[in-house]
C-alpha cells in the first residue's frame, strides 16, 4: 500500500517558489546595474563618434584652407614674373634660350592659374564674378603673350 500512496515530502511547492523568487531577485539586481551600464556605454560611444567626426571635419577644413593659401601664394608669385616675361618678349636683345625659358614660365603661370580657378570653385567667395573675370583677363593675356613669344622665338630661330 505504500507504493500506491506517494510521499508528500518529495514535492515541496515552497522550494520551487523560493527558487523562482531567487532567480527573479538575481535578475532584478542585474537589471539595476546592467541598464545604467549599457546607457553609459552607449552615451560614451555616441560622444566619442561625434567628437571624432567633428575633429575630422575641422582638420579637413584646416587642410583645405592651407591648400587654398598655398595655391594663392604660388599663383601670386608666378603672376609677379609677368613683367619680366613681357620684357623678354618685347626686348630683341634677349637670346632664344631666354625666350624659350620665358615661354616655359608662361606655361607654369597658366597651370598655376588653372589650379587657382579650380580651387575657387570649392571656396565661398563673396564677389566671385569679379575674380573669375580677372582670371579670364589673365588667361587671355597669358595666351597672347605666349603667342607673341612663339613668334619672337620663330623670328630668332629661322628655319634653314
Amino acid at each position: 500500500m505504500e507504493e500506491s500512496n506517494p510521499d508528500t515530502q518529495t514535492f515541496v511547492p515552497l522550494n520551487i517558489t523560493s527558487q523562482i523568487k531567487k532567480i527573479w531577485t538575481d535578475l532584478e539586481m542585474r537589471r539595476q546595474w546592467v541598464v545604467p551600464t549599457l546607457l553609459v556605454v552607449a552615451t560614451v560611444s555616441i560622444i566619442s563618434f561625434v567628437s571624432v567626426f567633428f575633429i575630422n571635419m575641422r582638420n579637413n577644413n584646416i587642410q583645405n584652407e592651407n591648400i587654398s593659401v598655398s595655391i594663392t601664394e604660388n599663383t601670386n608669385n608666378n603672376i609677379g614674373q609677368i613683367p619680366k616675361l613681357l620684357d623678354v618678349a618685347t626686348n630683341p636683345f634677349y637670346s632664344r634660350y631666354d625666350v624659350s625659358n620665358a615661354s616655359a614660365n608662361l606655361q607654369i603661370i597658366e597651370t598655376s592659374l588653372l589650379q587657382y580657378q579650380e580651387n575657387l570653385e570649392n571656396r565661398d567667395i563673396p564677389d566671385s564674378e569679379t575674380v573669375f573675370a580677372s582670371l579670364d583677363t589673365l588667361f587671355n593675356f597669358v595666351n597672347k603673350l605666349d603667342h607673341y613669344l612663339l613668334k619672337n622665338y620663330a623670328f630668332r630661330n629661322p628655319l634653314i
